[in-house]
C-alpha cells in the first residue's frame, strides 16, 4: 500500500487496523477506488461511489468482477509466427448492482457538484466494511448528512450488502432513492496492445432478461464467445418501515426500484440493498431456472436475516482470520498498517471454490 505521495506527505493516516481517506480527492480517484475495493475471492467491487460521480468520463472507473467469469478473444498480429497464441481469455466487467442514487428534493446527490463540508471514507480490516460519512450541500442549498456502508460477505460468497442513510439537516422535502442494476456496462479502453482483441472493448456482455417484483430486482447476462451466463438479484429494506412508496421500472438493459418519501429535518432514512451474483459455473448442470432460484434465494434469505446479522458474521469471520494470520510489527506503525492491508487484500482476492485462483 502506498502510504506517502511523491512529496512524502501521508496519503492515508496511519492506523493499525484501518485505511482512512479524510478528504475528497477527485484527482486520484482511480487510486482511491482501488484501495477501497472490497471482495471475497468470488466477487470483487471497485470502490466507486454508489451514487456515482459526475466529474467526467475519466474521473472514475466503475467495475464489478466475478472470479473465473471471463470472455474469450482472438489475438491478431501484424505478422504471423509459429507458437504465437491465437486466443486469450479476460475477466469482464459485469452488471453493476451497487447503484443507489438519492434525489434530494429534486436534486441528485453528486459530490462533483455543490459543497462538501465533511468527508471520510474508512476501510475497516477487522469488520470487513467500507464506510463513508459525508456532509454535503446541494447546489440549491439543501444540506444533508449521509452514511454509506458496503461489504462483500466472506460467509456468503455470492452476497454483498450496502446500507445508505440520508439525514436532511436544514429542510423538509421529498427524498427519493433509486436502486439500480445496470447491464449497460462497457470495458475500459485497453490501449493499442495487439494481444487484446477488439471484441473486448466496449460492450462484452449482452443482457438477456430483466424482471422486477415489488422490491426484488433481477437481471441476467451472457457472454458472446465463452457462453457464460450471469444472474444478478437485489432485494431491499427501507427504514423507517412504512414511510416510503415503491415503484419499479425495467428496460432492455436495466432494472430500477424507486423509493419515495417525504423527509423531515433531522430524521434519518435508510435503504439497505442485498445483492447476489451467480453464474453457470456455480452449478454442475447449467440450468437457467436453478440460477434464478439461487440468486433470488440468496437475497431473500439475507433480507430475512437483516443487515446486522450479516455484519456480525463478517466481523466474526475476520476475528477468526486475524487470530490465525496477523503479523505484528512493533515500533513501525506504517509497516504494521501496510502488512495488514496486504494480508487483507490477499484474503479478498483468493478463490475458495477449488476452481479459481487469485
Amino acid at each position: 500500500m502506498k502510504v506517502y505521495d511523491s512529496d512524502r506527505k501521508i496519503i492515508y493516516p496511519i492506523d493499525p487496523w484501518k485505511v482512512r481517506e479524510t478528504h475528497l480527492d477527485a484527482a486520484h480517484s482511480y487510486r482511491n477506488e482501488t484501495i477501497f475495493s472490497v471482495g471475497n475471492g468470488y466477487m470483487g467491487m471497485r470502490g466507486t461511489f454508489e451514487e456515482g460521480f459526475g466529474g467526467g468520463a475519466d474521473a472514475t472507473f466503475n467495475a464489478t468482477y466475478i472470479n473465473g467469469f471471463y470472455e474469450n478473444y482472438d489475438i491478431e498480429y501484424p505478422e504471423g509466427g509459429y507458437g504465437l497464441a491465437r486466443r486469450g481469455q479476460a475477466m469482464v466487467n459485469v452488471a453493476d448492482g451497487k447503484i443507489i442514487k438519492p434525489i434530494i428534493d429534486g436534486e441528485e446527490l453528486d459530490l462533483s457538484r455543490g459543497k462538501t463540508y465533511f468527508y471520510e471514507r474508512t476501510l475497516d480490516m477487522r469488520k470487513g466494511t467500507v464506510e463513508r460519512k459525508v456532509v454535503w450541500e446541494s447546489p440549491g442549498g439543501k444540506l444533508v448528512e449521509f452514511k454509506v456502508k458496503r461489504l462483500v460477505s466472506f460467509r456468503r460468497h455470492h452476497l454483498a450488502a450496502i446500507s445508505f442513510e440520508v439525514k436532511p439537516l436544514n429542510f423538509d422535502g421529498r427524498l427519493k432513492f433509486i436502486s439500480h442494476i445496470n447491464g449497460n456496462i462497457s470495458e475500459k479502453e485497453l490501449g493499442k496492445d495487439m494481444r487484446v482483441g477488439s471484441d473486448l472493448r466496449g460492450r462484452v456482455l449482452r443482457t438477456i432478461w430483466t424482471s422486477a417484483d415489488n422490491t426484488l430486482l433481477i437481471l441476467s447476462q451472457k457472454t458472446k464467445k465463452s457462453k457464460f451466463t450471469l444472474y444478478c438479484a437485489a432485494e431491499h429494506d427501507f427504514y423507517p418501515e412504512g414511510d416510503a412508496t415503491f415503484a419499479v421500472e425495467t428496460d432492455d438493459d436495466a432494472v430500477k426500484l424507486e423509493m419515495d418519501t417525504f423527509a423531515r429535518q433531522g430524521k434519518s432514512y435508510t435503504v439497505v440493498k442485498y445483492l447476489s451474483y451467480f453464474t453457470n459455473r456455480d452449478v454442475d448442470n447449467y440450468d437457467d431456472t436453478e440460477l434464478f432460484r439461487m440468486a433470488v434465494s440468496q437475497v431473500r434469505e439475507a433480507k430475512s436475516d437483516g443487515i446486522k446479522v450479516i455484519e456480525t458474521e463478517q466481523e466474526k469471520y475476520l476475528c477468526d482470520f486475524w487470530d490465525d494470520a496477523d503479523v505484528v510489527i512493533e515500533g513501525y506503525p506504517a509497516a504494521q498498517q501496510a502488512i495488514r492491508f496486504c494480508t487483507f487484500s490477499l484474503l479478498q482476492s483468493a478463490g475458495r471454490d477449488h476452481k479459481t485462483n487469485i
